[in-house]
C-alpha cells in the first residue's frame, strides 16, 4: 500500500507540475526535468536496498519535475526590476540591466500596458536606444557608450 501511495503521489506531482496556471501543457523543459529526475531516482533505486527501481525513477521524476517548476517560477525572466516580456531579449544587455532605464522602457514602449514588452515593443526600445547610445554606429552599445550616454538617454527617452 505505501509503494502505491508513492506512485500515486509522484504521478500526481508530475501532472500538476506539468500544466500553468492557464491549464496549458508548458514547454519541454518541465518533461526534461522530469527525465532527469526519473533517471536519477532509477539509479538510487537500483543501488538503495528496499528501494525498487520503479519507485525510485517515479519519486525522481515527480522531484525534478517539481524542482524544475519552482526554479522557473522564481526565475521566470523577470528583469531587476520586475518586469517580464520576450522583447527585453531585443534590447543590448547593458542597458537591459538598468533598472532606470526598464522604468522609462516600460512606460514609454508598453503600449498595451500590461506590464510585459512584447517583441515589437521591445525592437522598437532598442532602436531607439541604439539611435541613443551607439555613438560608432555598430550595432551595439559598448560599455564606454553606455556609461557616457545613460544620462542623455534618460532624458530623452
Amino acid at each position: 500500500m505505501k509503494r502505491m501511495m508513492i506512485l500515486l503521489l509522484a504521478g500526481a506531482s508530475v501532472a500538476g507540475c506539468a500544466t500553468n496556471d492557464l491549464g496549458d501543457v508548458v514547454d519541454n523543459r518541465t518533461v526534461r526535468d522530469a527525465a532527469t529526475g526519473a533517471a536519477a531516482g532509477a539509479a538510487i533505486g537500483a543501488v538503495i536496498p528496499g528501494v525498487s527501481v520503479a519507485e525510485g525513477a517515479a519519486a525522481g521524476a515527480a522531484v525534478g519535475a517539481v524542482a524544475g517548476a519552482v526554479n522557473r517560477n522564481r526565475d521566470d525572466g523577470r528583469t531587476s526590476s520586475g518586469y517580464r516580456g520576450s522583447g527585453w531579449a531585443e534590447i543590448d544587455g547593458s542597458v537591459r540591466n538598468d533598472m532606470a532605464i526598464q522604468d522609462r522602457v516600460m512606460s514609454r514602449y508598453d503600449t498595451n500596458r500590461d506590464n510585459e514588452l512584447d517583441r515589437s515593443e521591445g525592437q522598437l526600445a532598442a532602436r531607439d536606444l541604439r539611435r541613443l547610445m551607439d555613438n560608432n554606429n555598430d550595432g551595439n552599445i559598448s560599455r564606454e557608450e553606455y556609461d557616457r550616454n545613460r544620462d542623455y538617454a534618460l532624458r530623452n527617452l
